[in-house]
């Protein structure tokens, strides 16, 4: 049996669908006090006032449309299991989605390397939720997120090891704080928000070879019971009929089933496909699209 969900991300994001999940499978399930706690708020006008003021090339993702580029793409669906994720983490200490995004970023930046010299950025969509001071609740409705970006020269030019790798992806994301959070809350929130996007645009290089990721780990998808019992295998759709998918060089985390391992959805131009399963250090970590029955016990 298989249950499939889709959702605009111009309504929700990520942990309101989720939210949205758990709750329907409380109700499916019978459990009133368990929906009562899922109830979604909606407080994100009040925390956020709309500001028809804030010029249209002033939204936060405006800067990045020109990395957002269309063609012909590829899938990977890579699954490190928890020793591997062990392996990484030993050569540079940080968390599992620090270490992660900073090993694919490193790849990436290697298959990139035999077709131009152009510097890596790297962007994270970052929740505001768990970042205000205090923080917010899961169950605030909407998308509530901000992008952290660092950039790094060509693998052609220097040398880029695991551990700096890692400490660049967290400096990124640490720089959206409680205090980042608050300057763009309220009524004076546009003169905050002018002021994050500055920061955030200068870290961001005029032309790169750009890689986006996100992440539903920890996000309890593995919990979610319709009352047939929990699932064996949560998945991320991604579609590359289209030539003009607009997740090309794009990077998904989710659990694996155990809660240890992850598994890695990569969405890369055609043109680095191949140079990504020349990479050794990468291909001796992974299992390349398991059968879910087959990798759900690793």
């Amino acid at each position: 049996m298989v249950i499939g969900v889709i959702v605009s991300h111009a309504v929700a994001g990520g942990i309101t669908l989720c939210s949205f999940l758990k709750a329907w499978a409380a109700t499916a399930a019978g459990a009133l006090t368990f929906i009562e706690a899922q109830c979604p708020n909606y407080i994100a006008q009040s925390l956020f006032p709309p500001n028809d003021k804030i010029p249209e090339e002033s939204y936060l993702f405006s800067n990045f449309h020109p990395f957002l580029i269309t063609g012909n793409c590829v899938l990977k669906r890579y699954v490190f299991d928890s020793s591997a994720i062990s392996t990484l983490k030993a050569k540079s200490p940080g968390s599992r989605v620090q270490v992660m995004t900073a090993f694919i970023w490193k790849c990436f930046m290697a298959a990139c390397a035999a077709a131009n010299n152009f510097p890596s950025l790297m962007v994270h969509a970052v929740d505001l939720r768990s970042r205000a001071v205090p923080p917010f609740s899961e169950n605030c409705f909407g998308n509530f997120l901000w992008i952290a970006a660092a950039a790094a020269e060509s693998m052609n030019h220097t040398d880029h090891n695991q551990a700096n790798l890692v400490t660049k992806v967290r400096e990124s994301i640490r720089r959206i704080d409680g205090n980042f959070v608050k300057r763009i809350q309220g009524d004076e929130g546009m003169i905050g928000y002018i002021k994050n996007l500055e920061e955030t645009n200068a870290l961001i290089p005029g032309e790169a070879n750009c890689l986006n990721f996100s992440s539903w780990c920890n996000f309890g998808v593995y919990d979610i019971d319709f009352g047939w019992g929990k699932p064996i295998w949560v998945a991320n759709y991604v579609s590359t009929d289209s030539c003009n998918s607009p997740k090309l060089n794009d990077v998904m985390f989710l659990d694996t089933r155990d809660g240890k391992g992850m598994e890695v959805y990569v969405t890369i131009g055609e043109q680095y496909a191949a140079a990504f399963d020349k990479i050794e250090e990468l291909q001796s970590l992974i299992s390349i699209n398991p059968s879910p029955l087959e990798f759900q016990h690793l």
